[in-house]
């Protein structure tokens, strides 16, 4: 056996008690967007996945109110997340550091080679005292961890700014209205999961399916790497995809849209045209911008 019985007990009956309700569940629904966004963009916008993690909330875990696991390498990261003050290491029934301590038992009686756990507060104010006061025993494996609260995604986005960030980099523009946007989205495929077990590639499909003109492209669907060399050398010159269209801006001097999506057969004929001709200057790109 892994555990003495109470311990098992206590995993047990915490698992079945489940999520409080109220501003505890929307903080571990920002928290947990802010996560998967980050995920995203790293591992799949910019290609960089050797394998795909599975994100869960509410797991039979010690510390369960998300994980993040990887299973080929052996690898599961925990998140304990408090929206309230006063929080700290030892206090209550069932004090933080020992549920710590019990994470780490569990994962390497079952062969997890390796367990991170941190600690999420709100109050930004306690994250180094917390920090400076982390039992020696947990240290090695544990953190703390600011993490803003509002009550709106709006909100959200304008007092937590690795929340904004996140999603800004897996959107078209960094047009506010446009993040939320996407957020919204993202929000929708993650509570309408209700914290299942969920790999990051399913949970990106999902956002495409619903709203592909509103995220940055992937490799598989962005502009061909000639292009945007071309494009970057000239000076002044900027673009972004933005809905599904090309939007570009000279200087301050002007800007514009190609009429015709990204992914229509006159945006490929605008893209072999450039690269024919590779125009070196705004002069010599204008009039295939009108």
């Amino acid at each position: 056996m892994l555990f003495r019985s109470d311990a098992s007990k206590y995993l047990i009956k915490k698992h079945r008690g489940g999520r409080a309700g109220g501003d505890g569940v929307l903080f571990e629904i920002w928290y947990a967007v802010y996560r998967a966004a980050v995920l995203i963009k790293e591992l799949i916008v910019d290609g960089k996945a050797s394998s795909l993690p599975v994100l869960a909330t509410q797991s039979f875990d010690y510390v369960d109110d998300l994980t993040i696991s990887w299973e080929q390498a052996s690898k599961k990261h925990h998140f304990q997340l408090k929206n309230s003050g006063g929080v700290s290491w030892n206090s209550g029934d069932h004090p933080i550091a020992e549920d710590f301590r019990l994470q780490k038992q569990l994962n390497d009686g079952l062969g997890i080679t390796s367990t991170v756990t941190t600690l999420v507060t709100s109050d930004y104010r306690a994250v180094d005292k917390l920090s400076d006061s982390t039992p020696s025993d947990i240290a090695s494996f544990s953190g703390v961890e600011g993490f803003a609260f509002a009550e709106t995604l709006n909100h959200m986005l304008q007092v937590e700014p690795r929340l904004h960030d996140a999603l800004s980099n897996l959107c078209a523009t960094a047009d506010l209205d446009k993040v939320e946007k996407l957020g919204t989205v993202l929000v929708g495929v993650w509570v309408t999961r209700a914290g299942a077990p969920s790999g990051i590639g399913e949970l990106w499909e999902a956002v495409l399916a619903q709203e592909p003109n509103y995220v940055r492209f992937t490799p598989e669907t962005d502009v061909v790497e000639k292009l945007d060399q071309i494009l970057m050398q000239i000076d002044g010159f900027s673009y972004t995809i933005a809905e599904g269209y090309f939007e570009w801006t000279y200087l301050d001097l002007d800007s514009g849209m190609l009429e015709y999506p990204v992914n229509s057969d006159k945006f490929d004929e605008f893209q072999s045209v450039i690269i024919k001709e590779e125009p070196s200057t705004f002069e010599d790109l204008e009039r295939h911008l009108i």
